[in-house]
């Protein structure tokens, strides 16, 4: 089985090299990456990497939308790998055996959806050294309450890391069309089953937040791309208008400063059934999927 995985970024020189290694770790051979105008030395690093398994997509925030995902499914469209991760330089699949090949091995759809989970954040920082091993996976904590009503969760004294993000997709490549906003869903080529199943033995950890000076220039970010997207629809990643509105006001490192716990706080947090490490999510789902798979039709 060959893989491949399209990654976003703009300026992750922090997370993109400790993303890819961690993905040829898995076994992925084949990269797409889309660099949205990285100035921070993020393009340097590709521009190393380019090869015939590591093409790079050179865009920008001004680009219309319907050309970047035209660009982007057709890149992808032209890989020969069996599957492709659609994520972004701040997401790393975690699989039991760290070995993604087996993971994928028997799924029965054509599209994937990889369940997300935010990194928690302390601190110091992440818990565990990046990227993560699978012996490692039990010092990364991930926040694992239920999914809710996004915003109206949130009051003036909480923090966005607690939610749960939308899921990620492994899509077949030579099977894909288009990509639709924040890849989070795909349409296939006519005839093809576009009927998505969840992965079950796959998460991925999102570093969402990790120092808030990178905090502070993804939320400058997202403020351009507002500006040159006006006709984005207001439900179009609610979360990063939110810390725009919050940047405005001054309080966007109070923010920041909301979502690094202390020890004591992320055990009260795991008491309560909000906070688990990552090895204990993916043998809960193991088991989930086990019981699923002995259940009667």
């Amino acid at each position: 089985m060959r893989l491949a995985a399209h990654i976003g970024v703009l300026d992750e020189i922090e997370l993109i090299r400790p993303c890819v290694d961690h993905l040829r770790s898995l076994g992925v051979e084949e990269f797409i990456v889309c660099d949205l105008g990285s100035t921070d030395g993020t393009r340097d690093y590709l521009s190393e990497s380019e090869g015939a398994d590591f093409r790079v997509i050179d865009s920008s925030n001004a680009e219309p939308l319907p050309d970047w995902r035209k660009r982007n499914a057709a890149a992808i469209g032209r890989s020969t790998a069996d599957w492709a991760l659609i994520i972004d330089a701040d997401e790393f699949p975690l699989v039991p055996g760290g070995d993604l090949r087996a993971a994928l091995a028997g799924a029965d759809a054509n599209v994937l959806r990889i369940p997300r989970y935010n990194l928690v954040l302390g601190r110091r920082g992440l818990g565990a050294t990046m990227p993560p091993s699978p012996g490692h996976y039990g010092e990364l904590d991930l926040y694992v309450a239920p999914p809710t009503a996004p915003a109206a969760q949130l009051g003036p004294t909480d923090y966005w890391l607690k939610l749960t993000p939308l899921p990620k997709l492994a899509v077949r490549p030579h099977m894909l069309e288009a990509l639709h906003a924040g890849t989070h869903s795909v349409t296939l080529k006519p005839g093809c089953d576009d009927r998505p199943a969840t992965a079950g033995d796959i998460l991925l950890a999102h570093a969402a937040l990790t120092t808030y000076r990178r905090f502070a220039r993804k939320v400058d970010h997202v403020r351009d791309l507002f500006r040159l997207q006006p006709g984005l629809p207001p439900t179009f990643a609610w979360h990063w208008r939110r810390w725009a509105e919050l940047a405005d006001r001054g309080e966007l490192e109070a923010e920041y400063r909301r979502s690094c716990l202390s020890p004591p706080e992320i055990e009260g947090l795991r008491a309560r059934g909000e906070v688990a490490s990552a090895a204990s999510v993916l043998a809960s789902r193991a088991d989930a999927g086990r019981a699923a798979r002995k259940a009667p039709a």
